[in-house]
């Protein structure tokens, strides 16, 4: 039995995951990724089993983790380590890190801790992208702004396939340009 079947033709980038609160938006993400363990059937990326394909993956879940006492610079650097990269893949002159830089993690708003999240997740550069999106807490600029953000990434044409989650609500509010998306509802 498949539960969900998207199978990303070449000229799909994006896939946008709909589905109430509750619904399994977020436990797909996770499957993905290979954080929960699937017990019927089965989940391959790129043609192999999760568990081998890892490090191919990044997933930005809506409650972004992090080291709440430490800079968000000492968050990229632990990031670096985790992930067995150099720390010049830290982009130092990005307006986000030039300003937040210094700043502990536990200090950044909602908006804020979100753009952290994507400019931690450029370090992986990852072929596959889960974002788990939840703009509670935005302002309309900073939703047009994180939007932004979004499409810069999208618009890298390096290969990478992105898997958006979010709610039909924020889905309206965000403003993604991209052209070459497709949509899958699930319905709890």
């Amino acid at each position: 039995m498949t539960l969900v079947d998207v199978n990303l033709k070449k000229d799909v980038g994006t896939v946008f995951v709909f589905g109430q609160k509750g619904a399994g938006k977020t436990s797909l993400l996770e499957l993905i990724c290979g954080m929960q363990d699937l017990y019927v059937g089965k989940i391959e990326v790129l043609g192999k089993p999760v568990k081998e394909v890892t490090e191919y993956i990044t997933y930005l879940p809506a409650d972004v983790v992090a080291l709440k006492n430490k800079t968000v610079i000492d968050n990229m650097k632990f990031a670096c380590d985790a992930i067995n990269k150099t720390y010049d893949n830290i982009n130092l002159n990005d307006e986000f890190i030039k300003q937040y830089g210094g700043v502990k993690f536990k200090k950044l708003s909602a908006y804020n801790r979100a753009i952290f999240a994507l400019k931690r997740a450029e370090i992986k550069n990852a072929k596959l992208m889960l974002f788990d999106v939840n703009l509670s807490g935005f302002s309309s600029e900073e939703i047009s702004n994180y939007s932004a953000q979004i499409n810069e990434l999208i618009a890298c044409e390096n290969g990478r396939i992105f898997i958006i989650a979010c709610n039909a609500e924020d889905y309206k509010k965000l403003q993604i340009d991209n052209k070459k998306s497709e949509i899958c509802y699930i319905f709890a």
